[in-house]
């Protein structure tokens, strides 16, 4: 077991950076009887492409080397770790669904997994029988068929969201991150925290900033190079060790603050049905970030589109009419406002990557020798930006996904199928996030006209088209 809090000597360090360089040349020398996929040319010794990969944004790089290569995967070296890049959703498909027992691991990802200790949560545990059993535990809660847990917590907190609304429609951001929140902690713990000030809310924003941050391709170099977690936190570039202690507090406070609340509240009678009470011990799963981003997605998109709120709007009015709100029920009659949430979903993607696969075992795939160990990471912004696949894809366009009676096609490439992640390892809880998306926007729409705000001359103000990096990517700076 490596312990954090050891710190060694300089002339330590010398002996394991040069035993580590040592390492990665012999490993060099592995040679397999098939080529790797194709790789973009600018690889330095013992370095390999890690200077060349961009700390964001990497999807944009990863699709430019792939279009040089005239190759739907290729290949990166970063200090001796094996990445494999996939463009294609085929090829996703191939790896890691159908040869999924190869496929549904996790690399380690040193600040997130060890030194900030979040190697108890689902994402990012390796693939064996604790992570079975937690997503065993989360899809018999949590799946399309057991509704009853999750839909009455959407439908309250939207609920309460549309009050806020009413009296303030300027902290829409703040209102739409309080109910998302909300419903998570009601669904996880049985507790109510959509209130404002609620000390639940701003943990999980703390926890999920610093976990998001660490998971970035390149924020860290001791992700390539592993054995700089020896450094003393007092030299100078050992600035991870204080990310990391201050990662770790959340952590600590995550896992323990809101389930000893749900414990409280379960001695006394008091909590409502959830995964905690169900089972006392449930999955902490961190996944409101991406239903935010979502929801602010919807927001921009009809801001830009009001002839497409409009045509939802007027759908809305005729199925569900004046005299009620939206219910989930409503979903499949409203084919229109089905299309504009999954058009969403591929027009900005709450992701440009999928978190790695890491692959068990060597491998050969289409004439392409993949390494023992080898991350897998496909481009989802790559895919769902296929012209193939989606015409003007820079374009928000929900009527790709109609018939020309309205009807949802069905011989289109279904974008759910990319945004949530491929074979094993999709989210399991994908079903939460598209209620809550499709119970936000279509109860915003039945009480609410979404309009650009006006600068101090009365004209309009344009929004930001930019997408703000990250591991969640927003369209709003929050």
């Amino acid at each position: 077991m490596i312990n954090y809090y050891y710190s060694p000597t300089l002339r330590d360090l010398g002996v394991l950076v040069s035993a580590w360089a040592v390492f990665l040349c012999l490993k060099k020398k592995k040679r397999h009887a098939y080529p790797l996929p194709p790789s973009p040319p600018g690889q330095l010794p013992l370095l390999g492409h890690a200077l060349q990969i961009p700390p964001k944004f990497e999807w944009i790089a990863y699709e430019k080397w792939s279009n040089e290569l005239g190759s739907d995967i290729i290949y990166l070296n970063a200090l001796g770790m094996d990445l494999v890049i996939v463009q294609s959703v085929q090829m996703c498909n191939d790896l890691l669904d159908t040869r999924s027992a190869k496929y549904s691991s996790r690399g380690h990802f040193v600040m997130v997994n060890e030194l900030m200790g979040y190697d108890w949560t689902m994402p990012t545990l390796p693939y064996g029988e604790k992570w079975k059993d937690q997503r065993k535990l989360f899809m018999r809660h949590l799946s399309a068929n057991n509704r009853t847990l999750y839909e009455p917590r959407i439908t309250d907190n939207v609920l309460r969201l549309l009050s806020r609304l009413l009296d303030g429609p300027e902290n829409w951001m703040r209102s739409v991150r309080l109910m998302v929140g909300g419903t998570a902690f009601s669904i996880a713990y049985g507790i109510d925290a959509d209130v404002e000030g609620d000390p639940n809310i701003q943990l999980a924003s703390d926890s999920l900033r610093t976990t998001m941050d660490a998971l970035l391709p390149g924020k860290y170099f001791v992700e390539f190079l592993p054995i700089l977690k020896y450094l003393p936190k007092w030299l100078p570039g050992a600035r991870f060790h204080q990310d990391a202690l201050e990662g770790r507090t959340f952590m600590n406070r995550i896992r323990a603050e809101p389930f000893a609340q749900a414990e409280e509240q379960l001695s006394r009678g008091t909590a409502l049905p959830s995964l905690t009470s169900d089972v006392f011990d449930g999955i902490r799963e961190a996944g409101s970030d991406t239903t935010v981003a979502s929801v602010d997605s919807f927001i921009l998109a009809m801001l830009i589109h009001p002839e497409i709120q409009k045509k939802a709007r007027d759908e809305i009015d005729s199925v569900v009419g004046t005299d009620r709100l939206p219910e989930l029920a409503d979903e499949r009659d409203l084919p229109y406002l089905c299309a504009a949430i999954k058009e969403l979903f591929r027009w900005r993607p709450v992701s440009g990557i999928v978190l790695p696969h890491k692959c068990t075992e060597d491998d050969v795939y289409q004439g392409y020798f993949i390494p023992k160990d080898t991350l897998i990471i496909p481009n989802q912004k790559a895919m769902l930006y296929n012209t193939k696949d989606y015409p003007n894809p820079e374009i928000y366009n929900p009527e790709r996904f109609l018939t020309e009676d309205g009807k949802p096609k069905t011989d289109i490439l279904d974008p759910y199928d990319i945004a949530f992640g491929f074979g094993r390892r999709k989210c399991p809880g994908f079903h939460v996030a598209l209620a809550t998306t499709f119970m936000t926007a279509a109860s915003i729409l039945s009480l609410f006209e979404i309009q650009k705000p006006l600068d101090e001359d009365g004209f309009p103000i344009e929004p930001s088209m930019d997408v703000i990096p990250g591991i969640t990517s927003w369209v709003f700076d929050r």
